[in-house]
């Protein structure tokens, strides 16, 4: 009897690894990386230490995708939000400023607030509807903010070794043969103002045509089409206590042991 019950609690033990293993394996069409970067538990978020920083924005095609389904991947124009956190609302006041661009390009010094847009990203082209409406991205306890839009487009020549971000943190693995591709996006929050961090977040846009017979005006929606699970994202703040993700992991240890003692 004590062998049986072993056993089955040694096979519950398996499962539940290979479930924790599979889970961290999925890996999603977008994601955000930083370097230096850790996850945090708490808020479910790759963060960093403020001041200069390099974000990664990871795209992940499916796997066994066409070339002609890369192609049009690659095609599109993509968006990071760089966010004011804690949320914001008008009106807003100097909060000093932020550096953000695309490695090797412009960039580009943004004026906390007055550099920004109040809203929910996308960002509008039809300020009058900048607010939230059921295409944009979701909350998730972020917006309305200010935030700035940065867009830009992968390139077939930066590939990377697929990862995970959550479960791998810190930066991409540069590699000719990657199943993924990235972007190096530089910036400095020195100068912003301490009572506030950035938060990222990475999406490409659907535009649609929200006229209608009551109201033919032109009306012009954007919306978010794809965009990085939001345990995908990332910030620049304060990095939490290593010993947070140990305790996590003594704790799985722990309870793998008294499952086998049954």
């Amino acid at each position: 009897m004590f062998r049986r019950l072993r056993n089955l609690s040694l096979m519950a033990a398996i499962v539940l690894l290979t479930a924790l293993g599979t889970k961290a394996e999925a890996v999603p069409l977008l994601q955000l990386d930083i370097a230096g970067g850790v996850y945090d538990p708490v808020t479910q978020t790759i963060v960093a230490p403020g001041g200069q920083f390099t974000l990664y924005a990871i795209l992940t095609p499916k796997t066994n995708a066409t070339a002609a389904e890369i192609t049009a991947l690659l095609s599109k124009q993509y968006f990071v939000a760089a966010a004011l956190s804690p949320q914001l609302a008008p009106p807003g006041s100097n909060l000093g400023s932020f550096t953000i661009g695309v490695q090797g390009g412009t960039q580009n010094t943004v004026s906390a607030t007055g550099g920004m847009t109040y809203g929910v990203p996308p960002l509008e082209t039809m300020s009058s509807i900048q607010g939230m409406d059921p295409g944009d991205l979701a909350q998730h306890g972020m917006y309305p903010t200010y935030f700035y839009q940065l867009g830009f487009y992968f390139s077939p020549l930066n590939k990377t070794v697929t990862y995970n971000t959550a479960t791998n943190p810190g930066g991409p693995t540069p590699s000719a043969t990657g199943g993924s591709y990235y972007v190096a996006i530089t910036g400095n929050s020195s100068l912003l103002s301490n009572l506030y961090r950035l938060h990222f977040d990475l999406y490409n846009e659907a535009v649609y045509n929200c006229a209608t017979k009551k109201n033919p005006a032109a009306c012009t929606d954007v919306d978010v089409d794809s965009f990085a699970p939001f345990s995908h994202d990332a910030e620049v703040t304060e990095v939490p206590e290593p010993c947070v993700g140990i305790t996590m992991l003594a704790g799985l240890g722990l309870g793998v042991r008294r499952m086998r003692r049954g």
